[in-house]
């Protein structure tokens, strides 16, 4: 299709997104400062881990400003939000080619980690497992809440590579939700993360002229951000899949117990479940009005009581963005009114 057509056929588009109303609750993560990176890439906990909830908006904050195409900016992310133990993806399987990163060598097929954990006269322990016979992580409770576990433990998460290109599917999504917002050709969001589309689909072969106005809808079926949006709903669907609402079985028996959690952490999915109630909830993705941020984000962190944030009438990400714009502001006018 030559460029002016396509530009004019965006003008002409009307683009409705319509979700199911449900918000799906956001999973809690594992999180660790003691993570390393093996020889050959291998991301690896070795120390005290916890269990904490992902940060508000941390889809378009933290993932938004992360540098995931060095080993060291993976690390600090994962750091900052939670482990990631998903599987390794092969964009291809998804209709991308990646001219950031070459496939994985091997697609990851585990089920996904749970956890248990015991008490005994020694103290408390706690695995991971990636199934019934497959330990994955191992390591002592050192207490805290069960909404809020802490632990020291030995964890291979995954190669970087891996980890990366799955957050890189996410923050395109993210990209691609903020273009359609502000009518913006989303295929751009995809670009900026190295993605491009690599399958040719010929949907109207048999479709006839008196089934379907064939020109113009073969048009729009072969425009570029009609192939992603196909992308962005087969990424939607295959995190979302990965999702597992948390299950907790507790056996007795005397003065023993076991308690078995399925509580995986992945912390792409999490991030995408973040995206998705941003659409349940309806709610626009604003710029930080601080001129030093400018970051994208929905709610107003920090100016609430603990778990609210304001999502209207709101010009900052956060209060101490608010207070750095008014102080700045302060020491201009400061400037025009001059000495004295």
């Amino acid at each position: 299709m030559a460029r002016d057509e396509t530009a004019q056929l965006r003008t002409t588009v009307e683009v409705e997104v319509e979700v199911e109303p449900i918000a799906i609750p956001v999973p809690r993560l594992i999180k660790s400062d003691t993570l390393t990176l093996s020889p050959d890439g291998m991301i690896t906990v070795d120390g005290t881990a916890r269990i904490e909830p992902l940060p508000e908006d941390a889809i378009f904050r933290e993932l938004g400003s992360a540098d995931l195409v060095s080993p060291e900016g993976v690390v600090a992310l994962l750091r900052s939000l939670g482990l990631d133990g998903g599987r390794a993806l092969d964009p291809a399987d998804l209709g991308l080619a990646d001219a950031v990163q070459p496939p994985p060598a091997r697609v990851d097929s585990r089920p996904q980690l749970t956890m248990e954990t015991w008490e005994e006269p020694s103290g408390g322990h706690i695995i991971g497992s990636h199934g019934p016979a497959a330990d994955s992580m191992s390591g002592m409770l050192i207490g805290g809440t069960p909404e809020k576990l802490e632990f020291s433990a030995f964890w291979m998460v995954g190669y970087w590579e891996d980890v990366a290109r799955r957050l890189r599917l996410v923050r395109a999504c993210a990209g691609h939700l903020i273009a359609h917002q502000q009518r913006t050709p989303v295929a751009e969001a995809w670009a900026v993360e190295g993605f491009t589309d690599a399958v040719e689909r010929l949907f109207f072969e048999s479709v006839t002229e008196d089934v379907l106005p064939l020109e113009q809808v073969a048009k729009l079926s072969a425009d570029e951000d009609t192939q992603m949006w196909r992308v962005f709903m087969a990424v939607h669907s295959l995190f979302l899949r990965s999702y597992t609402p948390k299950l907790s079985v507790s056996l007795t028996r005397g003065s023993s117990s076991l308690g078995l959690s399925a509580w995986p952490s992945d912390l792409a999915t999490a991030l995408m479940i973040q995206l998705h109630n941003v659409m349940v909830d309806g709610l626009e993705v604003r710029y930080c009005r601080n001129e030093s941020c400018k970051r994208p984000f929905t709610r107003q962190r920090g100016r609430a009581r603990k778990g609210q944030y304001r999502s209207s009438g709101i010009s900052y990400c956060d209060a101490a963005c608010a207070r750095a714009q008014a102080q700045r502001q302060a020491r201009r006018r400061q400037r025009q009114q001059g000495p004295g």
